[in-house]
């Protein structure tokens, strides 16, 4: 399969794309650029709306809004005004940010952290409940990147691109909780790095090689079963989209690309997408409860 070209937009870093079904819509974010982007295929409008820090994952909120992490944390974002409000934050300082992140079906938002800098494995997962208190999950993550859930919610796929491994937990839907995290698969060299992923209703990972020129598809053991060729060697993330949930969104990024590999690479940067044959579901929603 080959992801094509549907929108250009030279995103430095772009990432977190998003669904949503009640707009007809596609949020995504360009965490460099200080942008979330919103696009409507049926109607072909497109928004944007700048902020004042780094917007590094989008999720979406009940009742209307988004959730997510800038750089003071984790927030609920206001995309028409380009406000946001620190809801929580245990990180010690800019040193480390908050990367991807994704709500479970109760509706708690889960998030890890990266490294500006350094490569170490001294990052965490954390898991912000309904309550807005915040919880360590996990540690010992390098770079903690794409979150996914399997259909039935018995386990939940976490991507470290820094350890080229997707690993696997046991998930606890009820009681919010991970163990017995394991390595579900990893990427060779020359395939790049894990980045964002997504799962789709078989309960199939895709996921996205930064550096890699392609999104995978893999089975829930880890077997690769399918790739998606895209023109650009680093697509970023992806998500399901569509009024039927057909369509692979991909996000791509230009950052860090010589002169050189833009040549060989123009549309970097760009929205890409693909139908494979397959649907996604959607994004679980942030649930404010107390």
């Amino acid at each position: 399969m080959q992801a094509e070209q549907v929108l250009t937009v030279g995103s430095q870093l772009g990432e977190g794309p998003l669904w949503s079904p009640r707009e007809g819509a596609l949020y995504w974010i360009d965490i460099v650029g200080r942008i979330i982007h919103r696009w409507n295929p049926s109607t072909g409008k497109r928004d944007t709306t700048s902020f004042s820090q780094w917007i590094c994952a989008l999720g979406h909120r009940a009742g209307g809004g988004l959730i997510g992490a800038v750089e003071d944390g984790l927030a609920f974002i206001d995309f028409e005004t380009g406000e946001f409000e620190i809801v929580a934050n245990p990180l010690p300082d800019r040193s480390m940010r908050f990367n991807d992140g994704s709500c479970d079906r109760l509706g708690r938002f889960w998030s890890g952290t990266m490294l500006r800098e350094d490569q170490k494995p001294v990052c965490s997962f954390y898991k912000l409940d309904n309550d807005l208190t915040i919880s360590e999950m996990d540690k010992g993550f390098s770079l903690a990147n794409g979150i996914g859930f399997s259909p039935d919610d018995s386990v939940m796929y976490l991507s470290d691109s820094i350890q080229r491994t997707v690993f696997v937990f046991d998930f606890d839907l009820e009681q919010g909780l991970i163990r017995n995290r394991r390595p579900l698969f990893t990427i060779e060299e020359k395939d790049g790095y894990p980045d964002g992923l997504t799962v789709d209703a078989e309960g199939f990972i895709w996921l996205c090689h930064w550096d890699g020129w392609k999104v995978t598809r893999h089975a829930p053991d880890g077997r690769l079963v399918d790739t998606v060729k895209t023109p650009v060697p680093r697509p970023t993330s992806c998500a399901f989209g569509g009024a039927d949930f057909s369509t692979l969104y991909i996000t791509s990024a230009i950052m860090d690309l010589t002169e050189e590999q833009l040549a060989a690479a123009p549309q970097s940067g760009d929205l890409f997408a693909v139908q494979p044959g397959v649907r996604g579901v959607p994004e679980f929603e942030f649930i404010q409860k107390g």
